[in-house]
């Protein structure tokens, strides 16, 4: 059972994952170009196109999926739904798609 800490810590990293999401949104919103994070400053975010695209299959099959508890967890932002580059390649890696 994770200690108070690790759920503090968990929840901090958290937070700041949706922060930098939402500050890279709203810096390609406001220029029209899109931006990249730092390799390795956070985990890389991957939207439903994206993913999709990796796994060869169209948007309604991966949310089809996700209704079923089937392929790569995702996260909502608001009204975006998110997955974890590492998670994503993983899923793939182990026959996914």
């Amino acid at each position: 059972m994770p200690t108070e800490l690790e759920r503090s810590a968990r929840a901090l990293g958290l937070a700041i994952e949706r922060f930098a999401l939402a500050l890279a949104e709203a810096a390609q919103s406001s220029q029209g170009v899109p931006i990249e994070l730092a390799e390795g400053a956070l985990p890389s975010m991957l939207t439903v196109d994206e993913v999709a695209q990796l796994a060869g299959v169209p948007r309604s099959t991966l949310y089809g999926w996700r209704q079923r508890g089937v392929g790569p967890r995702g996260t909502r932002f608001g009204k975006y739904l998110r997955f974890r580059r590492d998670e994503v390649e993983r899923w793939l890696a182990e026959g996914g798609a």
